[in-house]
């Protein structure tokens, strides 16, 4: 299987989403599995990282509200032959994963539809998050009751429909999706990532009902599942 990866949240001294793919994409050579990541930089370049691993690097212009950051904005990818366009016609993955709330989540909606102009295969498409909208809403524009009423309509209506399923990295993050989940006809699953270790895609992986380390557990919240697997 081959997976193909996007997120915005990556820069030169970028911390723990930089460390969890960069974890990721050890795993995907010690299992030999084929792993694409696709970061914003300053310029386009392809860097090898093993065997099974590649990450694309694709120019981007740097985030409005923290200059750190560079963004990946849907006109790479709505059109036929943009960056991510390409990209995604020359890997042809089994599954995307994409970990960003504000422009990518866009590219879930469209490969969940077939809507790419020239794509002719349609990928599991996984929804990442890493932090809760709300919150980075209330540190850069407002936190009172007019941010978390956005925050709210956005993540029901703009992000949670735009996958297949979802995968957290904490409850904390996770219990922002729940509500996000309600009065949507098709279920979807969240799967919360805990520890400091990726998660993994092995299915054969038992299941039981405690959260010690090294085990997984399983449990439910109205129309969303809640899938951990909890590492050492």
């Amino acid at each position: 299987m081959k997976t193909l990866h996007f997120t915005n949240y990556w820069h030169g001294t970028s911390g723990g989403i930089a460390r969890f793919y960069s974890a990721l994409l050890d795993a995907a050579n010690r299992h030999e599995q084929e792993m694409r990541l696709v970061v914003p930089s300053s310029e386009t370049s392809v860097e090898k990282v093993g065997k099974f691993g590649k990450i694309y690097h694709v120019a981007a212009p740097r985030a409005p509200l923290n200059s750190r950051y560079r963004v990946l904005y849907p006109t790479q990818f709505l059109r036929a032959g943009s960056p991510l366009h390409r990209i995604l016609a020359e890997e042809r993955p089994d599954l995307v994963e994409i970990c960003d709330k504000y422009s990518l989540n866009y590219l879930g909606s469209v490969l969940r539809l077939g809507l790419l102009e020239g794509l002719d295969f349609k990928p599991v498409v996984i929804g990442q998050s890493c932090e809760r909208m709300d919150d980075n809403f209330g540190t850069y524009v407002t936190s009172g009751w007019l941010g978390r009423a956005f925050s709210s309509f956005y993540m029901h209506w703009l992000y949670f429909p735009f996958f297949d399923h979802h995968i957290a990295n904490s409850s904390y993050t996770a219990e922002e999706l729940i509500p996000a989940s309600k009065a949507h006809a098709v279920r979807r699953g969240v799967w919360v990532r805990c520890g400091h270790l990726a998660w993994t895609w092995n299915a054969s992986l038992p299941l039981c009902g405690t959260n010690k380390p090294g085990r997984c557990y399983f449990s439910s919240a109205g129309a969303v599942r809640i899938l951990c697997f909890c590492y050492t």
